[in-house]
């Protein structure tokens, strides 16, 4: 799925993440992969890094204008009904240079049952004690913000002090 993120709307966006998580609502178990559940979940990995974008750029005052999501990293997956939980990591950068940075991210999506939409969801991004690192560093610790991160392996997000924390429902 290809589509030009930086022109669309939080609606729009939002419309084409619910569709594209539509054909996991089913499922009841975690999805996984060693170094990312993208290929599982084609598309939606650069839906949510745009989403996140124009979430940030409309809700916080501290993301720079010039600052860009390229893409997130989706780490793990847990399907529970009508909720998606996604842990991961976006890679984002300064406009006028291409270096690239990554920070942790959370995001929880409950979809109405008909697909229609979402009932509400949570955004939870960058950890306040922990400052973004360079691309570069997290290709040579894929499981940087993971594994030593966490008391256990169900990735407690409340372990988190998490900058920006956006919450909608429709």
């Amino acid at each position: 799925m290809y589509f030009r993120p930086a022109m669309k709307s939080i609606s729009e966006l939002e419309e084409i993440l619910v569709a594209g998580l539509g054909i996991y609502r089913d499922k009841r178990n975690t999805l996984s992969a060693v170094a990312s559940c993208n290929e599982q979940l084609d598309g939606v990995s650069v839906t949510l890094a745009a989403l996140l974008h124009r979430l940030l750029l409309d809700q916080y005052d501290d993301w720079p204008k010039h600052r860009w999501i390229d893409d997130s990293l989706l780490h793990k997956v847990l399907v529970a009904g009508n909720t998606v939980s996604i842990w991961g990591v976006m890679i984002w950068g300064d406009g006028g240079t291409t270096e690239q940075y990554t920070d942790p991210f959370y995001v929880e999506l409950t979809c109405r049952p008909d697909l229609s939409g979402f009932t509400r969801y949570t955004f939870l991004f960058a950890d306040v004690d922990n400052p973004a690192i360079t691309y570069t560093c997290f290709n040579n610790n894929r499981w940087y913000w993971d594994k030593d991160f966490y008391s256990d392996v169900t990735w407690p997000v409340t372990e988190r002090d998490w900058k920006y924390s956006i919450h909608r429902h429709s």
